[in-house]
């Protein structure tokens, strides 16, 4: 092999090296700004009654009600700690998800332990 040729596979490795970096850094960035700029919720919660509150920020995240439907972005506590908080602030919930995953009757028994 060449001198050339040798210098053309390490600038092709080095090129797909970056091209893969720069892959990492676009979908860690970008794709979470994106589904913050959608407004998507990751917790959905529907209270067993209207709440005297509309708004309030929980462990760093907003979550709003309407009614009696909550919604808030991802919040760096884990989701029991959530679930209990949101109840505790805004009252008994009747159904609680976060991410899609939705809280069966013993984990919804445990969060309205604290309202």
């Amino acid at each position: 092999m060449s001198l050339s040729q040798n210098t053309k596979k390490i600038s092709i490795h080095i090129l797909s090296f970056f091209m893969a970096i720069n892959f990492a850094i676009l979908t860690t960035v970008i794709v979470p700004t994106a589904q913050a700029a959608t407004g998507a919720s990751y917790y959905q919660v529907e209270l067993k009654e209207v709440s005297k509150k509309d708004k309030k920020i929980i462990r760093g995240t907003m979550i709003r009600c309407t009614d009696t439907n909550c919604r808030g972005k991802k919040a760096v506590s884990n989701t029991a700690s959530m679930c209990a908080k949101i109840a505790r602030t805004f009252g008994p919930i009747k159904s609680f998800s976060a991410g899609g995953e939705a809280f069966d009757e013993s984990k919804l028994a445990k969060c309205n332990e604290k309202a």
